[in-house]
């Protein structure tokens, strides 16, 4: 198997256990992240441990799903996880029983009411609403504005799955088009593109055929493209943005 055969078949049983969650998610009431794993649960305890050194995290989980495309029944009945790395978790919320359209695509089954950040960093519970940090928001908003201007009409934003997060879908003319917007106050510690890198754009290629997926209407007879806006500038009025219209 050459490595393109590869690469399709390995994006097949992403879409599929993607598809497997889109299917399950409606069952659990919380989403748990860690560094090597992805949960779904209904009961969640998380606590910290101190030791004469140093501290990690004891994550309880029961009546879970866990994102692992090598396993043939991924329904477990109780979970136990330690780790000294941050664990995030989120509560998920109600789906409603009415369609959805463009304007409320963004709060469909990917996405999480409460947010709880556990950070070694502090070793304390934080809490956040599923923002980023003000630069990268005001990045995102300036990408959409610029984009925007520019003809194309933004149908999502910060869409989020088990595989990852979309900072913007958009269509414009044949294309539907996902744009990974990246932003730096300065070059200092290089190019917004830099981080943009082999796994990072297969990465985004998964994403896009999984948002295509959950959104077959606006998908329909448009050509997938993955798109990048670097932004570098503290201020909106002073940044400079560059667009690659295709990082295939």
């Amino acid at each position: 198997m050459d490595e393109e055969a590869f690469d399709d078949y390995d994006r097949e049983l992403e879409l599929a256990l993607f598809r497997e969650y889109r299917d399950v998610v409606s069952q659990f009431q919380y989403v748990v992240e860690t560094e090597r794993r992805f949960y779904l649960a209904n009961e969640v305890n998380v606590v910290r441990r101190d030791t004469e050194h140093d501290f990690y995290f004891e994550i309880s989980m029961s009546d879970v799903w866990v994102w692992d495309i090598y396993r043939a029944d991924r329904f477990v009945k109780a979970v136990r996880v330690l780790t000294f790395k941050d664990v995030n978790v989120e509560e998920l919320q109600r789906r409603e029983s009415s369609p959805s359209t463009e304007s409320d695509a963004a709060r469909r089954s990917c996405t999480a009411a409460t947010f709880f950040a556990v950070s070694t960093a502090s070793g304390l519970f934080a809490r956040d609403h599923g923002a980023k940090d003000d630069l990268g928001r005001a990045g995102e908003q300036q990408a959409a504005d610029y984009l925007t201007k520019r003809g194309y009409r933004i149908v999502d934003r910060n869409w989020r799955c088990p595989q990852g997060e979309l900072d913007l879908v958009a269509i414009v003319g044949a294309h539907l088009s996902v744009i990974e917007v990246k932003t730096r106050r300065s070059t200092a510690f290089g190019h917004p593109f830099d981080a943009i890198d082999d796994r990072k754009r297969r990465r985004l290629w998964r994403l896009a055929h999984a948002w295509r997926a959950e959104h077959p209407d606006l998908a329909r007879g448009r050509v997938l493209r993955v798109e990048a806006i670097g932004i570098t500038g503290a201020s909106p009025e002073t940044a400079t943005v560059e667009h690659l219209e295709d990082i295939a």
